[in-house]
């Protein structure tokens, strides 16, 4: 890759493609900036560590300008509390200075991309970045989750695994050590962790992130997954149906078929265990096993009404197979 060309840097081995100002999901121009490369939560999904984006739907995004994920609501409140947990992070460490950060290039590796929640300086910054003494020695990401399931001890390394993948490319990116990470997790507990630069999983990003970019200078996509994320790619690139008729293959003919079947077996023995648990319960509210472990447990709560609004339904239905 040819070195990029930038007097505005970012730690050791960053430079800065768009400001704060300028970066963030509501910027179109952020958005288009991240199509010519691989950014943290993007590195997550090759991987296939995202919940929210498979490779093939992130190929979409940077291919055919495939919108990205409306924000949810969690995404929404994510966000609104990253501003309250780099400030409960900034208060406990006086010796950081926490500022805004915004889309940040690799200066020798252009495809790989960043933006962190927040850069750490020793002192204030100037208005440039590069100063004797007064550079960018870490970085912040700021977590909310509502499970404790992959989150160690507090001031730890053990945090998910999607989250130190993006941990990881960050520091990277950047050239740091590595990267502080803030948690307000459930019970509104604060945690914080420290996620080290690792060499290794570092060139096994690279490689995945390099032949990601081969494969969209080839035009050639990532297999398809099961995933939500590349159903919802598949919809929004073939968004318009008409009459007429394909012919596909006897394999995926049977797999199809097959899998419609299977499902409609599962979800027939799911429904007769659980009313079967059911039973056993009655009116208790926990179900265990003979060694103690939880099995099921029961809800019951008055849920308000409410109106469902017109929507787009677009849906892959299983046909009739004809009777031999």
């Amino acid at each position: 890759m040819t070195a990029a060309v930038d007097t505005r840097r970012v730690g050791p081995a960053g430079v800065e493609v768009l400001p704060p100002e300028r970066s963030g999901h509501d910027s179109e121009e952020w958005h288009e900036a991240r199509r010519a490369g691989i950014g943290s939560s993007d590195i997550a999904a090759l991987l296939g560590l995202s919940r929210w984006e498979s490779p093939y739907s992130i190929w979409q995004q940077k291919a055919a300008g495939l919108g990205w994920q409306d924000e949810t609501e969690r995404m929404r409140w994510g966000r609104r509390l990253e501003a309250a947990i780099a400030s409960e992070f900034a208060e406990r460490h006086p010796e950081f200075f926490c500022g805004g950060a915004g889309l940040i290039r690799n200066a020798d590796r252009d495809y790989q991309l960043a933006t962190p929640d927040r850069l750490l300086w020793n002192e204030q910054p100037p208005a440039f970045y590069i100063q004797e003494g007064v550079d960018v020695i870490g970085v912040l990401e700021c977590k909310t989750d509502e499970s404790w399931d992959e989150w160690g001890p507090d001031g730890s390394a053990d945090i998910p695994l999607k989250y130190r993948a993006q941990a990881i490319w960050q520091a990277d990116t950047l050239g740091l050590p590595g990267v502080h990470v803030a948690a307000l997790l459930p019970g509104k507990r604060y945690r914080e962790y420290y996620v080290a630069h690792d060499p290794a999983d570092a060139a096994v990003m690279r490689d995945a992130a390099e032949a990601f970019m081969a494969s969209l200078a080839e035009g050639v996509p990532p297999d398809l997954d099961g995933s939500e994320a590349t159903h919802r790619a598949l919809q929004a690139v073939y968004s318009e149906v008409d009459d007429s008729e394909v012919t596909v293959g006897k394999r995926l003919a049977k797999q199809w078929r097959s899998a419609c079947q299977a499902y409609g077996v599962a979800r027939r023995r799911k429904a007769l265990a659980e009313s079967r648990i059911r039973a056993a319960l009655g009116s208790a509210k926990t179900a265990v096993d003979p060694a103690g472990v939880k099995v099921a447990y029961r809800v019951r709560y008055e849920r308000a009404g409410y109106t469902v609004g017109p929507a787009l339904v677009d849906s892959i239905r299983a046909a009739k197979e004809p009777t031999p």
